[in-house]
């Protein structure tokens, strides 16, 4: 993950009260770290990736090397195939890998369980260091004023462009939704998900796709309010 860090910022008017305060920071903190969770997943599942591919390497250095002939090394090709559609998600099992006790699968302890992103988003402190975290950088308690948050530079990226397709989708995403853009963003993890050696439910990313969308109507209430300026145009503001 990219340690270089960046800011994220929001021009506001108006009278704030405390409760204005603590919602506004708090859905800035829940959208960050839900981009954070979709980072540390892939990183994750990339690693677990590579651990099978390394695996399965492994088999076929024996195959090649002590069954060399012509029908083993079909089948090995064959379970290949077959492991990698399992890996997409295009089945659910792994069928036994012939001549062998165990398939060439990294081979995990049984209570071992690979988080889901919900997972990893609903206990985030115990996968940030402190220098991951969101921190707030600048505040300008006044009419006009604003915020700045500093965080990592691929984070912060991400949560900048999910603002601006929010605030500025063309007309054909805007028939659709705000709920429809959520996912665009959650489905850039499914091609990690599919590495997970053991597949949550669809309906892990339900709780995700609340938080996004609770935390973009606040921002919405609060510019609605005339609270906060312009959120889209405004996203890299930073206070004096």
């Amino acid at each position: 993950m990219e340690k270089s860090k960046q800011l994220i910022g929001f021009r506001s008017n108006g009278i704030w009260t405390l409760n204005d305060l603590q919602s506004f920071i708090k859905s800035i903190e829940e959208i960050y770290n839900v981009f954070s969770a979709i980072k540390i997943k892939e990183n994750q599942d990339r690693k677990k990736r590579e651990s099978f591919e390394m695996m399965l390497k492994t088999y076929e250095n024996y195959f090649h090397k002590y069954l060399n002939y012509p029908m083993c090394i079909e089948i090995l090709e064959l379970q290949r195939r077959i492991l990698e559609d399992y890996l997409s998600g295009n089945i659910k099992n792994v069928p036994q890998f012939p001549f062998f006790q165990f398939s060439p699968l990294p081979i995990f302890e049984e209570e071992r369980k690979f988080p889901s992103l919900t997972e990893i988003y609903f206990n985030i402190s115990s996968y940030q260091s402190s220098e991951e975290l969101i921190n707030i950088y600048r505040i300008k308690m006044a009419s006009p004023g604003g915020f700045s948050f500093e965080g990592i530079g691929d984070i912060i990226k991400e949560f900048r462009e999910f603002i601006k397709d929010i605030w500025y989708r063309n007309e054909k995403e805007r028939r659709y939704g705000q709920l429809e853009v959520i996912d665009k963003y959650l489905t850039i993890q499914n091609k990690y998900e599919n590495s997970n050696f053991n597949l949550p439910p669809a309906s892990s990313e339900d709780e995700i796709r609340k938080v996004l969308n609770n935390g973009v109507n606040n921002l919405k209430r609060l510019e609605k309010e005339k609270k906060l300026e312009d959120i889209g145009n405004n996203i890299e503001y930073l206070p004096e």
